[in-house]
């Protein structure tokens, strides 16, 4: 896909979600995120995560969109994702991933995030 079929695939994304029609913007961010663009894997996250619309929200599709973030890009808002969707799952056997992911936080840019999120955990 070229860079201009990207832009604009993610100027419909954007005009989607000011718009509210959800299942729009996530059929585009989608489509961006399987030519492994970062800010639309974040925003599949993102938009699986919240109740926007009660139909997409699935906290384990969102985790694997977060988790992909993390790890290929070393991405803080990916480990960020992957702790909070944790932390509303309360799955308890996954403390010790939970906290690794703030301790990768701590030292990127994000680090004051890392210590809010790791008192929670």
């Amino acid at each position: 896909m070229t860079e201009c079929e990207l832009e604009l695939i993610r100027e419909n994304a954007r005009r989607a979600i000011k718009d509210k029609d959800y299942k729009l913007a996530l059929k585009n961010y989608c489509e961006l995120a399987d030519q492994d663009v970062p800010d639309a894997i974040l925003m599949c996250g993102v938009i699986h995560e919240n109740d926007w619309d009660e139909t997409l929200t699935d906290l384990d599709v969102a985790f694997g969109y977060y988790r992909k973030l993390a790890i290929k890009w070393n991405a803080d808002s990916g480990y960020l994702g992957c702790v909070r969707i944790i932390l509303a799952k309360k799955d308890v056997a996954e403390r010790d991933k939970a906290l690794d992911y703030c301790r990768k936080l701590i030292k990127g840019e994000e680090k004051r995030y890392g210590y809010l999120t790791m008192g929670r955990v």
